[in-house]
């Protein structure tokens, strides 16, 4: 009985020790055959050229745009060409696609746009290029419209002289786009750039001093904003100086704007004053706030230091003028034991 209890325990070991080995065996030289079964790979080999286009229109015009769709596999790739409308929620300028027939955006051009292809396949290695045709209705309400044309790979419809396995093409499921910017030649567009939100501390120890504040398009075209940071002292002298990176704003859409100025020793009340137009022959607009700084715990240690300097000089200095004090006592008292001697000797003469 105990020799069974004994054989049990030894098999449930050798089960445990080898499924501790098969998992560390997949997880480490074999970890990448693996993954491939339980996470397919979703990156799509496909760019485009030019992933931006600003296009400029006429109301009631027409023209045309092209895109080159590049294939960096080894495999050939057989998609679709859509266009849709796109929106920008944050404040980093991300697009949002928005493909609901029932939602118009305000600043949509999707509608406009008609691709020579609805679906291609592309050679590995290769590109197709593809025209597309804009017309511009005659009544257009604001002077910025947008669109986005992306490749969309199909999953299903698959030709049979392309060599793609279902496997491959179902790890397929991202989009690649490119961003069609119009801007509507009218008299009427709007154009009106602020400065918000500027976030700075009231005081620093050590420079640099960090800064954040938004750049918020108040009109119905994309603008690019241009200007400085400019960073003076309590003399009114420049400490520092800082570009502002050029961004596209879309309309009704602010973007946040970081940036750092000064170096490590700072002393007393500095102005962060930004400077930013919104293109050429445009007013300036500026917005300006203040931090002091000083290091304070620094300070404190100097003029410690200073004190003991002091207080140690001091009773160096006084030290000094007691010895010297007490040396002409000493040496008067001398010169008076030196006089009474003379008389004591004079006396003994006489």
């Amino acid at each position: 009985m105990k020799y069974q209890i004994y054989t049990s325990k030894i098999k449930n070991i050798f089960k445990f020790c080898f499924v501790i080995l098969f998992f560390t065996f997949c997880f480490l030289n074999l970890g990448k055959i693996c993954a491939q079964d339980i996470n397919p790979s979703t990156t799509l080999p496909i760019t485009l050229f030019p992933a931006i286009q600003d296009i400029d229109v006429q109301p009631g015009g027409k023209t045309r745009f092209q895109i080159q769709f590049r294939n960096n596999g080894d495999a050939f790739v057989v998609g679709q060409i859509k266009v849709a409308d796109y929106i920008i929620s944050d404040k980093k300028g991300t697009p949002i696609l928005s493909e609901d027939p029932k939602i118009k955006p305000k600043y949509g051009a999707a509608s406009w746009i008609k691709s020579s292809y609805d679906e291609i396949t592309i050679p590995p290695s290769d590109f197709v290029t593809a025209d597309f045709y804009v017309t511009a209705p005659q009544e257009i309400s604001s002077c910025g419209k947008y669109a986005i044309v992306y490749f969309q790979p199909s999953l299903t419809r698959l030709r049979e002289d392309v060599d793609v396995s279902p496997k491959s093409a179902s790890a397929v499921t991202v989009k690649v786009g490119g961003l069609i910017n119009f801007s509507v030649k009218k008299e009427a567009c709007q154009e009106e750039l602020s400065i918000t939100n500027l976030s700075l501390p009231k005081f620093v120890e050590y420079g640099p001093i960090e800064a954040t504040f938004d750049l918020s398009n108040l009109g119905d075209i994309h603008i690019n904003p241009q200007g400085y940071v400019v960073l003076t002292n309590v003399f009114k002298q420049v400490s520092d100086q800082k570009t502002i990176e050029e961004q596209r704003i879309f309309p009704e859409t602010a973007k946040t704007y970081k940036t750092s100025l000064g170096n490590t020793w700072m002393f007393g009340r500095y102005k962060l004053a930004i400077e930013v137009t919104s293109g050429t022959n445009k007013p300036k607009i500026t917005l300006a706030g203040y931090v002091w700084a000083w290091p304070w715990r620094f300070t404190l240690v100097v003029v410690l230091a200073l004190v003991i300097l002091f207080l140690l000089a001091r009773k160096t200095y006084l030290g000094l003028l007691i010895k010297e004090a007490k040396l002409e006592k000493e040496v008067e008292e001398e010169k008076e034991e030196i006089e009474k001697l003379k008389e004591q000797i004079r006396k003994k003469k006489e």
